[in-house]
């Protein structure tokens, strides 16, 4: 149900008179006082005392309390997997204009209704959603059949954002309802939930309604399952004023004007996705339009001023998607794709509708620069190989988001490269991503894939380095181990198998496994665990025992030798399964070089190629495929250097990044990684160098990404 739109005041303002009461002067003297005295103390209880938000009335008009817990408590802030959700629907309209609502409390405030039909997997008599910043003004729930069922109370437990709403009868397994909720929340100035920011035109304020859902974020714009596991299909009407856009993540279906003058328009249902893939825009925005082979809508967004800017955007969107649909074997799922510049954020992959900060998505070629373009090209691949990877798959809990993050990360570079061939991006991905060795080689980084975390705070630490970073270096890592014909079968093969449902990494790892029976026969979780559940990474050291052998040891690379480490997430003994490519002096091939394994062993003999000379140099972690350091003895330093010297064309980037790190320390030991006498060349030759190293990569960074 709509509402009217109006909050209801009730003020008591009337005093009823006694009579017949006398008291002396010292009685109303001392009565003045303790009065003055009361009034001080509720003065300062107000003005001190923190802001609660309101709490709804329950269905017997007696104002839901919230369950208060102990900070030391044990966390439950899962959702109980009694009910699970099918179909939202939902309705919205924003305040964004003081004209829209007069001289009363409702600007930058949104109606809303939300109706969530839902299954029974376990029967229960409490329906447990999340909630937060929002006024619930009414409730009801039907069954299957249509027949009421009593809500009999509602309370809050603020710790975990839960409301609960306690029945009169237990719902039977199997069955369906319909749960719907009338509304209003609170368009916060920020870029969380449902929130409003502005923009300036020429000297005048614009505001705008946007949103950003996740991680946890769902919850402020509509009571629902916020979980990312809780997968469903949305269906959304938003009413908004006849001069504004309004988008969601469908392609819109109808719309007729209201009686108050504005447009109700309704969007196509979304796939079965989860709630923080939601996105909604609302505002004075334009844009400009194209349409792929396929007929998929594309559209740019920004404000009107900086149209001539989204040119770029829309055209390299286009590219994009259609090489991912391509390279995945999978069409892209929905009819249309909108991509919106607004004045804050990072950029967000909402299915259908990804929402950017305005220097990730705009590229105006009179003032911009090439490293800017190569930022909104880096960003706007990585946003839509999202569309694959993210929300087609999604991992079922946070602490798998790697699996969204860092597979797309290294995939958007396959689409660059795709699309911008001359950039040669390959080649600057160990340069990119050089500072992820930085932090994962102290003692108080994290695996890839960490234990389950619980809280909001714990979630959004996730969203770093290590899930992005190191993520698409060991996804990188994994490519040239299975190659590449297997890397892309596996790709497609977990996407087939899981699309439109959630994953573990154990289903990633299966799906490679899977495709590689009979040509490496590699098993791809042993290998691959002991890169994602410990901290870390291992320099190999490698010291020539005679003409074609060397004896390769590894151990954990660490900078900070004398920090305390930190065993809260456990080891695998810091040892790992490492893919060594090599080459050599004589008949040097980066492209296809040698390979042998290292077992998680602490040792392994290494077999260089009979060709090999005694005056020969060696290097191994050819281009850095592997995430690991190297270090060799005195003479192969030497060897290498002198290289360089006589030849820097050749790519050997992978020893003078290790060579940077003068002096690291493994395991409290110190090690020498210096290359002797070896100097720069300068030939004013823009082909990238070994000595090329630039630490604040040009890749826009954000968490939102």
């Amino acid at each position: 149900m709509t509402k009217s739109g109006q909050f209801e005041l009730h003020d008591e303002t009337g005093m009823k008179k006694t009579k017949g009461y006398f008291c002396s002067t010292l009685h109303l003297i001392v009565l003045a006082i303790v009065v003055v005295i009361l009034l001080i103390v509720v003065g300062c209880m107000a003005y001190f005392l923190p802001d609660r938000p309101c709490k709804p009335p329950t269905s017997n008009g007696v104002v839901g309390e919230p369950t208060t817990t102990s900070p030391e408590e044990e966390w439950n802030g899962r959702l109980p997997r009694n009910l699970i959700p099918r179909i939202y629907h939902i309705y919205l309209k924003p305040y964004l204009l003081e004209e829209d609502v007069g001289p009363d409390t409702r600007l930058f405030t949104f109606d809303g209704q939300v109706k969530i039909n839902m299954t029974c997997d376990v029967a229960t008599d409490v329906i447990t959603l999340h909630s937060k910043n929002i006024t619930i003004l009414s409730y009801e729930l039907v069954d299957d059949v249509g027949n009421a069922v009593a809500v009999a109370d509602v309370t809050y437990e603020d710790r975990y954002d839960f409301v609960h709403f306690h029945l009169d009868m237990v719902l039977e397994e199997g069955r369906s309802y319909e749960l719907v909720i009338d509304y209003l929340g609170e368009l916060l100035e920020g870029n969380t939930g449902f929130y409003r920011n502005s923009y300036e035109e020429r000297g005048e304020t614009r505001w705008y309604a946007a949103s950003q859902m996740e991680a946890t974020h769902a919850r402020k714009a509509l009571p629902c399952f916020d979980e990312p596991d809780l997968k469903a299909v949305f269906h959304t009407q938003i009413e908004h004023r006849a001069d504004m856009a309004a988008l969601t993540n469908g392609i819109e279906e109808t719309e007729f004007e209201t009686q108050d003058g504005w447009v109700k328009t309704a969007y196509r249902a979304t796939p079965v996705m989860s709630n923080y893939l939601l996105a909604f825009v609302v505002g004075y925005f334009n844009y400009t339009e194209q349409y792929s082979d396929r007929g998929v809508r594309y559209r740019v967004w920004s404000r009107p001023e900086k149209i001539e800017a989204t040119r770029y955007g829309l055209d390299i969107g286009v590219n994009m998607t259609t090489y991912f649909e391509s390279y995945f074997n999978i069409s892209f799922d929905l009819p249309k794709q909108d991509m919106i510049a607004t004045s804050v954020g990072g950029a967000m992959e909402n299915w259908g509708l990804i929402i950017y900060v305005e220097s990730y998505l705009l590229f105006d070629n009179k003032i911009d620069s090439a490293e800017d373009k190569q930022g909104v090209t880096t960003v706007v691949a990585h946003e839509l190989a999202h569309q694959w990877t993210g929300n087609l798959v999604t991992c079922a809990w946070w602490n798998d988001i790697w699996l969204n993050e860092g597979i797309t990360t290294y995939l958007a570079d396959l689409g660059i490269d795709s699309a911008k061939p001359t950039w040669r991006i390959h080649e600057q991905f160990p340069i990119v991503y050089e500072t992820v060795f930085k932090t994962d080689a102290r003692v108080t980084s994290r695996p890839v894939r960490p234990p389950p975390v619980d809280t909001p705070d714990e979630i959004s630490e996730l969203f770093e380095d290590i899930s992005y970073y190191k993520g698409a270096q060991i996804t990188r890592m994994l490519r040239n181990m299975l190659g590449e014909e297997v890397f892309m079968s596996g790709i497609r093969h977990y996407l087939n198998r899981h699309k439109m449902d959630v994953v573990v990494t154990d289903n990633l790892w299966a799906a490679f496994t899977e495709v590689d029976k009979g040509i490496g026969d590699n098993d791809v979780k042993k290998i691959m665990d002991t890169w994602t559940l410990q901290m870390g990474f291992p320099v190999v050291d490698m010291r020539r025992i005679n003409d074609h052998q060397v004896n390769a040891s590894q151990e954990r690379f660490l900078v900070d030798h004398d920090a305390e480490a930190d065993d809260k997430y456990g080891d695998l003994g810091y040892l790992w399964y490492i893919y060594l490519t090599y080459t050599q002096k004589t008949g040097a091939n980066f492209e296809m070089p040698l390979s042998t394994w290292i077992q998680k062993e602490p040792w392994a003999l290494v077999e260089l190629s009979p060709s090999m000379g005694n005056e020969d140099w060696y290097l191994a972690n050819v281009k850095q495929s592997g995430f690991f350091r190297v270090d060799y003895d005195d003479e192969n330093w030497a060897r290498l250097g002198k290289q360089l010297i006589d030849d820097h064309t050749l790519s050997m980037n992978s020893a003078m990044s290790q060579a940077r790190q003068s002096v690291v320390f493994v395991n409290g030991a110190r090690v020498k990684c210096l290359i002797r006498g070896c100097r720069p060349h300068n030939d004013g030759s823009r082909t990238p160098t070994p000595w090329t190293f630039t630490p604040q990569s040009t890749i826009p960074r954000t968490t939102t990404l």
